[in-house]
């Protein structure tokens, strides 16, 4: 019996309500499929398949077969050349043709995915010189996804149709590691974390299924909008359609284009005008910011804070940030001297102890002054030049420097130069244990933001918890000192476990392990994965793209509903944050840092797999990018950091299982090599860490990397120390001195740890070898390294390492000098 299928009514207006509420927001994708052009133009891909069918079989059989089958068929069949043929009607887009197509990439797209297999979209560039400044045209079988851009990207998933060897219409493996395998991966991904639209000539195109079919299911709660742009079709094409959760606006795209994505439409300018806000945080160009702009777009305030979460500027605005005396001495330290001129402020504190929310206070107390005040936080993604350029042009009259540790030991630098002498005051935060990180001759004014509160400060503090209804364990003391004084107690070891215990009544390590025990194994592996992101040994990008931390926890697989459920079921739960540029955030940095070392350091199995996810998906991005200010790169090379891999206290096998994970992806690249040696050196096993120096070196690059001939030589020398008596060994060490004292000679002061290494493995080589050596020899190494010695303490007098070894081994260099005039000591 044949089952009818119900007519539903269409209202047009309502759909098109709901597009463009959705495309307003500036996060849409466009899946474009087919009819994006004119009666005129290129042929479909559903035309292809069906010419491509009738010239390999005569008919088209039933059921037809898919583009991807019948592609390779009638390559083995046919031959490319005559397959070409058939390619050129791909191809042909002009001005008439591409009316509807400059239409939709004008329009405020997150991305488009390009299923079209035509050059429909990337004609548009040659035809209107000015597409070029809002749209990259990208082929995905050349380039893979790229992190920070800056303008709509159109991406042909199929190639481009220059001929049969350069398209492709195989559905990659989820495992595949080829550009065009990431980019269905992303696709995958971003329909689960996007409103999507597909567009298509007809709703029963065979292709247009295809790509649907790349959508997963997800339950109606959690699935974002999905719409398909269409012709009506049959009473079961529109059946179909309701069943696989699409809102069907009953128009082809290209009419569609023309009527509906008009220039200047308002509700598309507020959507170019989000999508740009969105984007400004992940570009390449994130830097300096105004505490104006800062404040001005800041959400309300809420008791979140009180409960732990990261400051925002809305809070500190609307008081549920306390003001502590703090504010105070650092106001008194950023008083200008006689002359007129500030030295920088710097707060050391705790993690945990109110750094980031006094410099807040302070920057808004100067806004309110009429100041013009800028902030640099960990959300600066801009290369230190850029920020010191920035800092020039704004003319602040006051920087803030949010953790100025994560700068490493260019911070002193940094700050100087943002200072211009003193002209302008800049006030930085930095945690206690980084502080020598930053030069020995770096003078600053200095706060501390661990001092003990005094009885106004905690008096303050008790007021807010009291005022918003979050007394917690002060509410059993009766009296206002008595709830003073156990808010001392427990404010002995940081403001925020204080405020965390006072809420929650637990101990603040008891209460992060607890939130982490509870969750479902999903829900663990999702924030275990934000936790070490953001933790301190990690830590190179505030937050991670909700599409990126969906592939990472997904695995080798396909991005999976199942875990973008547990990203929302946790941002829900305020575990995690979700920004508005769509990046998942740890609510507190600290609280990250704090899973990381009570928790998953004491579940090594766990920790192992977060950090080969991790590195796995970014050696897939960034394996072939060498621009080490790309945000994917810089990502990949903490990933790899051997001083990070000693840190996380794993064990040698399952550090080595790491880097053999992504051993495929960057097996000809020289910095992972260098890792591996030196994670190899750190351990002693010279023998395994020379032959992965040896190996780097032969990686284009490495021959001339001076980390990689410093680390080279540094464990020549030490395997010489270790055998004095192997004359091979002793040889190998003097070519080491030459190249030490050749890289100190080319990069100087930029790679103070060569002069470190001659200083210390050349002196301890010499003494270890000195009854094998003769009096000459003795003579000219000592006074080699000494000379290398003289120039570090030019170029590297405020490198702590460099210095401290200097004095340590310089004595020592001396007194073997002596020895070797045969002068008794």
């Amino acid at each position: 019996m044949t089952r009818q299928t119900t007519q539903e009514a269409y209202d047009e207006q309502a759909a098109m309500e709901e597009f463009y509420k959705q495309i307003g927001t500036g996060r849409m994708i466009l899946v474009a499929v087919s009819g994006v052009h004119g009666e005129r133009g290129p042929i479909d891909t559903d035309t292809l398949t069906q010419q491509l069918t009738q010239a390999v079989y005569g008919v088209v059989p039933d059921p037809a077969p898919t583009i991807s089958e019948i592609w390779s068929t009638a390559l083995a069949e046919l031959g490319s050349r005559t397959v070409d043929q058939h390619v050129a009607e791909l191809r042909g887009a002009d001005q008439e043709s591409t009316t509807a197509a400059r239409r939709i990439l004008q329009a405020p797209w997150w991305r488009v995915y390009d299923f079209t297999a035509t050059d429909i979209f990337s004609a548009v560039s040659g035809l209107d010189p000015g597409a070029a400044e809002t749209n990259t045209f990208v082929n995905a079988l050349v380039r893979k996804p790229a992190a920070g851009n800056t303008t709509v990207e159109a991406v042909a998933m199929h190639g481009n149709p220059t001929g049969s060897d350069a398209l492709s219409f195989s559905i990659p493996a989820d495992d595949d590691l080829t550009p065009r395998a990431l980019w269905f991966r992303r696709l995958k991904a971003e329909i689960l974390t996007h409103p999507t639209v597909f567009m298509a000539t007809s709703p029963s195109s065979r292709s247009l299924w295809n790509a649907l079919a790349l959508a997963q299911p997800q339950t109606e709660a959690e699935r974002f909008p999905r719409f398909l742009i269409a012709g009506p079709g049959t009473v079961a094409d529109r059946s179909r359609i309701r069943q696989a959760g699409l809102r069907h606006i009953q128009v082809r795209p290209d009419e569609f284009a023309v009527q509906q994505l008009r220039p200047g439409l308002e509700v598309l300018q507020q959507g170019k005008r989000r999508l740009a806000d969105i984007r400004v945080g992940a570009r390449r160009g994130s830097g300096i910011k105004l505490v104006s702009s800062l404040v001005d777009d800041a959400p309300a305030g809420s008791v979140e804070f009180l409960k732990g979460q990261d400051p925002t500027w809305g809070d500190v605005k609307d008081g549920f940030a306390v003001k502590l005396s703090i504010a105070d001495r650092i106001r008194a330290s950023a008083q200008p001297a006689e002359d007129g001129r500030h030295r920088v402020v710097l707060v050391e504190g705790r993690a945990g102890s109110g750094k980031t929310t006094a410099l807040m206070q302070y920057a808004y107390e100067l806004h309110q002054a009429g100041r013009t005040v800028a902030w640099i936080d960990r959300e600066a993604t801009d290369p230190l030049p850029n920020l010191k350029a920035q800092a020039l042009k704004m003319s602040a009259d006051a920087i803030f420097v949010d953790d100025v540790d994560i700068f490493g030991r260019l911070g002193a630098s940094l700050l100087r130069e943002l200072s211009n002498g003193g002209r302008v005051l800049v006030v930085a935060a930095i945690r206690t244990s980084r502080s020598d990180e930053l030069d020995v001759t770096f003078q600053s004014h200095r706060v501390s933001a661990d001092e003990l509160l005094k009885d106004e400060d905690l008096g303050h503090i008790v007021d807010v918890l009291h005022e918003h209804g979050l007394p917690g364990v002060l509410k059993r003391q009766k009296l206002r000192p008595e709830k003073i004084d156990k808010l001392r107690e427990l404010c002995d070891r940081s403001l925020l476990v204080a405020m965390i215990q006072v809420v929650t009544g637990k101990r603040f390590e008891e209460k992060v392990a607890s939130e982490y025990h509870e969750l479902d194994s999903e829900q663990v592996s999702v924030y275990a994965t934000v936790c070490v992101f953001e933790s301190a040994i990690v830590f190179k990008k505030r937050g991670i793209e909700q599409e990126d931390l969906l592939q990472i926890v997904s695995g080798r697989g396909a991005p999976n509903p199942s875990m973008n459920r547990a990203i929302n079921r946790l941002v829900d739960r305020r575990f995690l944050t979700l920004a508005p540029d769509g990046t998942v955030r740890c609510r507190q940095r600290t609280i990250a840092d704090t899973v990381v070392d009570t928790v998953l350091k004491k579940n090594p199995i766990q920790l192992a797999a977060v950090i080969e996810y991790l590195l796995r998906f970014y050696a897939q991005y960034a394996a072939d990018i060498r621009d080490n200010d790309d945000p994917y790169r810089r990502i990949l090379i903490r990933l790899l950091n051997h001083s990070l891999m000693v840190s996380l206290r794993l064990k040698p096998i399952q550090v080595r299982d790491i880097y053999s994970t992504v051993h495929e992806l960057l097996q000809d690249n020289f910095h992972y090599w260098l890792q591996r040696g030196e994670y190899e050196l750190e351990r002693g096993d010279l023998g395994v860490a020379e032959n992965h120096l040896e190996t780097a070196q032969g990686c284009e690059g490495g021959a001339s990397d001076h980390f990689v001939l410093t680390a080279w030589s540094a464990i020549r020398l030490r395997r010489s120390t270790q055998s004095p008596a192997d004359g091979s060994l002793r040889d190998r060490a003097f070519e080491a001195i030459r190249v030490l004292e050749d890289v100190t000679r080319r990069y100087g002061g930029a790679s103070p740890h060569s002069f470190s290494v001659i200083a210390r493995r050349g002196t301890e080589w010499v003494e270890a070898c000195e009854v094998s050596l003769s009096v000459g020899q003795v003579d000219d190494i000592v006074r080699r390294i000494l000379a290398v010695v003289e120039v570090g303490r030019r170029f590297c007098k405020d490198n702590h390492e460099f210095m401290r070894i200097a004095d340590e081994f310089e004595p020592k260099l001396n007194r073997l000098l002596e020895r070797s005039k045969g002068i008794p000591l």
